[in-house]
């Protein structure tokens, strides 16, 4: 199987070859800190599953599953409709409009009476945490230097993980203070101040110009790239490519062209590929964050101690996309997913069989490692395959599946953990990422090092 992209010819725009410059930093620096906020509000479930998963909890089993699933089926909605946004309207538009839907909802969720309207803020935090990596992945597809697209991703989304571990070790702290359970609240209206001012930050942006030209407007599209090509490099010396060009406004190709001998795939192939990978992934990419520290609960670990073993193992997360940042764009796309789900599975019986500290440490940092690549190498992976007019909606189908999956996640595993334990649970995640490492095998070949169409 190719790429649906074989066979078409590409056009290579003037920031493909052009070097990292102080304006890039700026992208990745707003980027990051809108992934901070948004991996906040993903943080907040699992010190909401701790929570209340001890026994003197005020609300239900079962209230605590549509809470724990209220996020994710607002981001199985936020995903597509914000991902066909950004495809009509723009990538900086939609971004602003996802980062002040987080802030409101965040603030609104810290002072909120009851878990009613609490799973209603955060379903509605759930919009702009299903569509935020849809738009990161669609803008810097196409505004990063072709030689360091993935690079660059990993590099802002490890910068915004850091939240995830802050947001354990925060919540440690702040059970542990006169706040008790109410640390939750502390954490949503910090988060919803952040992307606050993210938002007005991220005023300061540029719009995508291949979106730009995509829409005819030409004009702007050339203010952009000169703003980019003027701005202070980064390094003295950047690798160059050979003679590109860009395309003529609402072109679509230039003389670069596939090999003659690639046979061409249609795109909804990649899409259903990537809406089936999306589904399997969530088993261990959300289910493990969400409810590892209700298995450690199970086990009679004390709260301070869950939210201690759990923020170490997000660290996992935060080293993984940074460490391989710096070589992912000379990877194969594909071939990092594979390895990613094989060290997920392998993460998981390990978690489960685990009963010392170190292993279950050892085996969270693992598994967040390769699941945070996996996922922002997924998005990555499906937006380059697609052409600049679909691309933010192309990717938001799968995400979209992702999220609608994530939904029944808490209705399930929850209570097989209850009724079978952490061995059945973690066997039947193991289980899907071996399945997804199947499917990779004979999946398409990635776009890394090269045009998009």
């Amino acid at each position: 199987m190719r790429p649906p992209t074989a066979g078409l010819s590409v056009a290579a725009g003037p920031l493909d070859d052009a070097p990292l410059t102080r304006e890039h930093l700026r992208v990745v620096l707003i980027g990051a800190a809108g992934w901070f906020c948004d991996v906040i509000e993903i943080g907040v479930g699992s010190v909401l599953a701790a929570v209340y998963s001890v026994n003197t909890s005020p609300i239900s089993a079962g209230q605590l599953s549509w809470l724990l699933a209220a996020t994710y089926v607002g981001a199985t909605v936020g995903a597509p409709t914000l991902g066909w946004v950004a495809d009509r309207y723009g990538r900086r538009r939609t971004l602003l409009v996802t980062l002040t839907t987080l802030a409101v909802s965040s603030c609104a969720a810290a002072i909120t009476p009851n878990v009613w309207w609490l799973i209603i803020c955060r379903m509605t935090s759930g919009l702009a945490i299903g569509a935020y990596p849809v738009i990161i992945a669609a803008y810097f597809s196409e505004l990063m230097p072709l030689r360091a697209r993935g690079k660059m991703l990993l590099i802002a989304a490890g910068m915004g993980s850091v939240a995830w571990p802050a947001t354990l070790f925060g919540a440690r702290l702040l059970v542990a203070s006169p706040v008790g359970a109410e640390a939750w609240r502390w954490i949503c209206a910090g988060g919803g101040a952040g992307a606050a001012l993210t938002a007005i930050a991220a005023l300061r942006l540029h719009e995508s110009p291949r979106w730009l030209r995509s829409k005819q407007k030409c004009a702007s599209a050339e203010r952009v790239e000169q703003a980019f090509l003027s701005a202070t490099p980064v390094f003295a010396r950047q690798p160059s490519l050979s003679s590109s060009s860009h395309a003529a406004c609402g072109a679509t190709s230039t003389a670069l062209t596939e090999t003659r001998s690639a046979r061409s795939v249609r795109p909804s192939l990649v899409v259903a590929l990537a809406a089936l990978l999306n589904g399997l992934s969530p088993w261990s990419t959300v289910g493990f964050p969400l409810l590892s520290g209700a298995v450690l609960i199970a086990r009679g670990f004390r709260l301070t101690d869950t939210f201690m073993f759990t923020a170490l193992g997000a660290c996992g997360s935060v080293a993984g996309l940074l460490a391989v940042s710096w070589r992912i764009d000379r990877l194969e796309r594909r071939t990092v997913l594979l390895l990613c789900a094989l060290s997920m599975a392998a993460s998981e019986v390990v978690f489960a069989l685990a009963t010392k500290p170190f292993w279950l440490v050892a085996a969270g940092v693992l598994l967040t490692a390769a699941a945070a690549i996996y996922l922002h190498m997924l998005n990555l992976y499906v937006a380059e395959m697609f052409r600049t007019q679909n691309r933010a909606l192309a990717v938001s189908i799968g995400w979209a599946v992702n999220r609608s999956i994530s939904v029944i996640l808490p209705l399930i595993l929850l209570p097989l953990l209850v009724l079978k334990g952490a061995i059945w649970m973690c066997g039947a995640q193991a289980g899907t990422l071996i399945i997804s490492a199947v499917f990779l095998v004979i999946a398409p070949k990635g776009r890394a090092g090269r045009p998009l169409v």
